[in-house]
């Protein structure tokens, strides 16, 4: 069972999630942010909330088993973002970074959101 009482999203509670076979069930754009639910196996359901948008890639991945989730500033996607958005690395705020998730069993990624803020929330506690 996965024990999380902080909002912030960092690495523990990634892993976490990792190791409890997860499914990606929704993704939400607004205007104001994109809402990501997933759901491990045994029933644990919550939402990772991106404020802060500056890009999105996706591939369909909902209703996917989840294997890696990565908070990181080292993708294709993230330079490619950030170069557009910034125009130079120099200037990117250390907040932005890129949340991949990747399919369980090839690895790929099926969604990634470069974002200034990560939040948490659990559905069903």
């Amino acid at each position: 069972m996965i024990e999380y009482n902080d909002k912030s999203i960092d690495t523990a509670f990634l892993n976490s999630i990792e190791n409890n076979d997860a499914v990606l069930k929704n993704v939400n754009v607004s205007p104001e942010n994109i809402s990501i639910e997933i759901e491990t196996w045994n029933n644990l359901a919550f939402e990772i909330i991106c404020s802060g948008i500056c890009g999105l890639k996706s591939s369909n991945g909902i209703g996917q088993d989840i294997g890696d989730i990565k908070l990181t500033r080292e993708s294709d996607f993230f330079l490619e973002t950030i170069k557009k958005n910034y125009g130079v690395p120099d200037g990117v705020p250390a907040s932005v970074k890129s949340l991949i998730i990747c399919e369980a069993w090839e690895n790929t990624p099926v969604l990634e959101v470069v974002a200034e803020k990560y939040e948490v929330n659990i559905k069903n506690d």
